[in-house]
């Protein structure tokens, strides 16, 4: 049985500035770091220094389309 294919044209994800952990493994993956915004999560540790927004889109990505 084929997987269906979704009809995305881009994939968007986003975590915090300091996450070096998910940064790396969403550029490790294609995607590219689209732009850094301001993020205030009350007294979470980090949270001052924002977020990161990554994307990767289906021309990027190269995978099969169908």
């Amino acid at each position: 049985m084929e997987s269906p294919v979704a009809g995305y044209d881009k994939v968007v994800a986003c975590t915090m500035t300091v996450n070096q952990g998910s940064r790396r493994v969403m550029e490790k993956i294609g995607m590219k770091h689209t732009r850094s915004v301001p993020f205030n999560p009350g007294n979470l540790p980090g949270g001052e220094h924002g977020e990161v927004w990554y994307q990767v889109t289906r021309a990027e990505w190269g995978g099969n389309p169908k």
